[in-house]
């Protein structure tokens, strides 16, 4: 067995024991998003692709690159997808407070 096949088989049981995703599994989503972050939309060529999922439920949302993941929505400290919407408005808002 050569080293790819060995490593291969490690990934698939990593993926398998912390997300409850084959290794098939990984590599079609990978596909789905085009090798690309699911928020930000940055190549993996030079970024660790980071498996997201929701603490709560185990379900996984796709996959991330290491920022995205950690800062956008780890540091949210919840995963309240309402709230998430309500920070979008807030910064969409075109309000310039110094006109009012």
């Amino acid at each position: 067995m050569n080293n790819l096949a060995k490593a291969n088989i490690r990934k698939d049981k990593r993926l398998r024991q912390k997300y409850g995703l084959t290794l098939y599994q990984y590599q079609k989503l990978y596909r789905m998003q085009n090798g690309r972050c699911g928020i930000c939309f940055r190549e993996f060529d030079k970024l660790k692709p980071n498996v997201d999922h929701d603490h709560r439920d185990k379900n996984v949302r796709g996959i991330l690159c290491f920022f995205c993941n950690k800062y956008r929505v780890g540091r949210a400290h919840t995963e309240d997808a309402y709230l998430f919407r309500r920070i979008a408005d807030y910064l969409e808002n075109n309000i310039d407070a110094r006109k009012l």
